[in-house]
């Protein structure tokens, strides 16, 4: 029973956690084509809990900031220039 608790842990959680990221992703981009803007946030702020350390849910969040006129764009940007030095452009 032990292996089975470790390898539901190990495992399978990381990968459930990167299906839900993957579904919150596509639903903040399904949102954001309805214009449906605080439905969207709200999705890529799932994304980025459930998966911190993809690239792609924190420049989907910052470009929407910025497509609102947010002055929280900078902050997100700022982060994410930490979090990711490589990928800033």
């Amino acid at each position: 029973m032990p292996f089975v608790a470790l390898f539901a842990y190990y495992v399978a959680r990381p990968v459930y956690r990167t299906i839900k990221a993957d579904n919150s992703l596509k639903a903040g981009k399904q949102f954001e084509e309805k214009k449906d803007y605080k439905s969207a946030l709200l999705a890529y702020q799932q994304a980025i809990r459930n998966k911190p350390l993809r690239p792609d849910t924190w420049f989907a969040a910052s470009d929407l900031l910025d497509k609102l006129g947010s002055p929280q764009t900078v902050t997100l940007l700022r982060r994410v220039a930490k979090l990711f030095p490589s990928n800033i452009e």
